[in-house]
């Protein structure tokens, strides 16, 4: 996944030619897309005569309400399956680039490491309360430490998944 800083910027054409689809398709979406200011104009170009303009995401992260969720259910599941695969793809290449013996990674520097954490607890509707308001409190605050257009070279990619939900009544 990119950062803030380095999120792609790329034309229609560009997009269809990524996404497998047509270009005359997404003309649309992407004007939908760009009304509602999921993204951006970043840059424009002149090819073969026509201004070609070049689009970016204006934010790294999403979240579904459960309005949306109810009303569009297979849409939700496809996009919670490609983001729990973007997000496994992601862990399981750290992971292989990390396999060095014991010892090789200094113990101040073991936030490189990857760590895999799934959890299932029962908890009180308090205590469920309490998780869900914290959890969204953290991920609203997450914000990129570096400043500029170019984060220095030591920064490091941090990629999450966090999920609560609740089972059963």
């Amino acid at each position: 996944m990119k950062t803030r800083h380095n999120l792609p910027i790329m034309s229609v054409k560009e997009l269809a030619a990524e996404l497998g689809q047509p270009q005359t398709k997404l003309y649309r979406h992407v004007r939908q897309l760009e009304a509602v200011g999921l993204i951006k104009v970043a840059s424009t170009r002149m090819v073969s005569g026509i201004l070609e303009q070049r689009y970016q995401a204006c934010q790294q992260d999403l979240t579904f309400g459960r309005g949306f969720l109810v009303e569009h259910v297979d849409e939700s599941a496809a996009a919670l399956q490609t983001a729990l695969d973007l997000y496994r793809d992601g862990f399981f290449t750290a992971f292989r680039a990390s396999r060095l013996p014991e010892g090789d990674v200094p113990a101040e520097e073991s936030y490189r490491k990857p760590l895999l954490f799934l959890s299932d607890l029962k908890v009180s509707p308090a205590k469920a309360a309490e998780l869900m308001t914290s959890g969204t409190a953290a991920n609203s605050s997450r914000e990129s430490d570096t400043t500029g257009s170019t984060p220095p070279k030591s920064t490091l990619e941090e990629r999450d998944v966090a999920g609560v939900f609740r089972m059963g009544r």
